[in-house]
């Protein structure tokens, strides 16, 4: 049976991607780098018929899409093509520009910064009212930490303690109902000490008998928190639907 990884209290398995398509940000990049991911952007789409013609297309393409990616995954949604042109000319033709590449970087990391700031607020917002209007539903019961459950099927035996280690099936997804996590579509189950999660699943657990089936809502201050983790953007709210299939003491 595959385990989890678990590392400080935060459970990570599943949560692995590829740091250069999803983790990349203009932040601390050079000049040269966040131009060139920019006007690949602006490029025009190719037919369905493009091809990669040989190693050197196959590279440009490859820095594309990862350069490309890191673009949109930071929030670059519009440029002003003109402005953008002049600094490509500039830069290329050995021109001074009109901001330097280290002014340019520092206007970045700002922007950049600010812009996470306000997606985080938002993500915050949406979270809470989530939770207001979950906790309304019909068998949600809240927690004063919290945490808000739903018992689908009852359990037996003893709830597991910090020093247990459980096996569990879950699946776990944001508020808009996208998975981005589960052990049930991968066909294995997870196993880690109760401990070594995330404080919601924590608190969850030890509240669980074997053979329990819950629907758990996550606060982010019980899940990832500000900071979030990877593809858990920060301020997120978590649902899970856990079962707990055995525990070892």
């Amino acid at each position: 049976m595959k385990k989890s990884v678990l590392l400080s209290g935060t459970l990570v398995q599943g949560f692995a991607v590829d740091s250069r398509l999803s983790c990349i940000t203009l932040k601390g990049s050079k000049l040269f780098f966040s131009v060139l991911a920019s006007l690949l952007c602006l490029l025009p789409a190719k037919s369905q018929d493009f091809q990669l013609a040989g190693k050197d297309d196959t590279i440009s393409y490859c820095l594309g899409v990862v350069l490309g990616t890191g673009i949109k995954n930071a929030g670059v949604e519009q440029l002003k093509e003109a402005s953008f042109m002049q600094a490509i000319n500039d830069v290329t033709t050995d021109k001074q520009p009109v901001i330097s590449p280290e002014q340019a970087n520092m206007i970045l990391d700002q922007h950049f910064t600010e812009l996470n700031q306000k997606k985080s607020m938002e993500q915050l917002a949406e979270g809470q009212a989530f939770l207001a209007e979950n906790s309304k539903k019909e068998g949600v019961v809240t927690l004063p930490s919290g945490l808000q459950y739903k018992i689908l099927q009852e359990g037996e035996g003893i709830s597991p303690v910090d020093t247990s280690v459980v096996t569990v099936h879950y699946t776990g997804t944001f508020i808009n109902g996208e998975v981005f996590d589960s052990s049930v579509e991968r066909g294995e189950p997870a196993q880690f000490p109760v401990n070594r999660v995330i404080p919601g699943w924590t608190e969850a657990l030890k509240l669980m008998k074997p053979g329990a089936k819950w629907m758990i809502y996550l606060p982010s201050d019980l899940a990832y928190g500000e900071r979030g983790a990877q593809t858990i953007p920060p301020h997120s709210v978590l649902v899970f639907e856990v079962e707990l299939l055995a525990v070892d003491k």
